[in-house]
């Protein structure tokens, strides 16, 4: 469970994120882009534009590692490696690898994709940093250590194994005592890895396999996105971030994929995963807005983005 109260609310002096990145929680600090907050009080460190950076890739020995993302037509690559003091903000280095050769056929056909994946931040490891074309840097310089032909024994700052990337995925998660959260209704589970549908539900199975109980958002009134910013499972809860109404509408009945943003009122309500009962509800907004996702997550704090703040709820025991 969380605070019934933020911590702290913040407004960026800019924008909330960049491109399609996000606001991140680390030891003592707040990052989105590109600003830094003091994680306890969410006092401002500093507020700086940062052109050539936009995408968080993880803090390591005093320094945020970040990767730019560039448009080309109908293509978004990420390109290049940034060193950016937790600190000050300043851009202290950047390094970038030779892109693909556009002129083969694999070339060729990479060009083609909505998002190409160049040179980026791969995985932190103490003060070295894997890019994804094989290249340790170290964080401090940028300066090239060595060449690694394999990714083995390095975690991805995007972790795909953790419990909520699991429950996003419709993957059993593991609740202690031999049970097992699951988002969908019970019955043969979906292949791994399968695109979540529209409707949100989930259940839990206990040690002997039979369900102890089910969850529909739908038979409460309310509505929710559906995607990984919108829920999350952490410590024994399930965060959902939830409206008083659809999140979008069609802008004419007769082409309905053609849609827009419908205006809402947010709350966030918790879930307990050993009962499936909702333990709180948190109104997050006083008037209809068209933004609100959580952010972050961890045993202390949950951080989310609604309108144009930054709000930091602390978690109830440190659970």
């Amino acid at each position: 469970m969380v605070t019934e109260q933020p911590a702290w609310r913040y407004k960026p002096l800019h924008s909330l994120t960049l491109g399609y990145d996000h606001v991140y929680l680390f030891p003592g600090h707040v990052v989105g882009q590109w600003y830094c907050l003091e994680r306890g009080s969410g006092k401002l460190l500093w507020d700086r534009p940062i052109a050539k950076a936009d995408w968080v890739g993880g803090v390591s020995e005093g320094v945020i590692i970040a990767t730019g993302t560039l448009e080309s037509g109908p293509t978004l690559r990420t390109s290049g490696v940034f060193g950016i003091s937790l600190e000050t903000g300043k851009l202290l280095w950047e390094s970038h690898d030779a892109k693909p050769d556009r002129r083969t056929l694999w070339g060729w056909i990479l060009s083609f994709l909505p998002i190409v994946y160049e040179d980026h931040v791969y995985a932190l490891r103490g003060h070295e940093c894997l890019t994804n074309c094989g290249r340790v840097l170290d964080v401090r310089t940028g300066r090239e250590l060595r060449r690694e032909s394999s990714k083995e024994g390095w975690t991805p700052f995007w972790d795909d194994a953790s419990p909520a990337r699991k429950l996003y995925r419709e993957d059993a998660v593991d609740c202690g005592g031999g049970q097992t959260l699951r988002r969908g209704t019970p019955g043969p589970p979906a292949p791994s890895g399968a695109a979540p549908g529209k409707a949100f539900q989930l259940f839990l199975k206990g040690s002997e396999g039979r369900v102890a109980w089910t969850f529909d958002l739908a038979l409460t009134g309310h509505f929710i996105d559906g995607n990984y910013y919108s829920f999350r499972y952490s410590g024994g809860f399930v965060y959902m971030v939830v409206a008083d109404r659809p999140l979008r509408l069609p802008k004419d009945p007769k082409k309905p994929l053609i849609v827009y943003e419908n205006p809402a009122h947010y709350f966030l309500w918790t879930l307990a995963a050993n009962t499936g009962e909702i333990v709180q509800k948190i109104p997050l907004t006083l008037e209809p807005t068209t933004r609100c996702r959580i952010e972050d997550v961890d045993e202390q704090s949950l951080l989310l983005t609604c309108a144009d703040s930054v709000l930091c709820f602390g978690r109830e025991g440190g659970r």
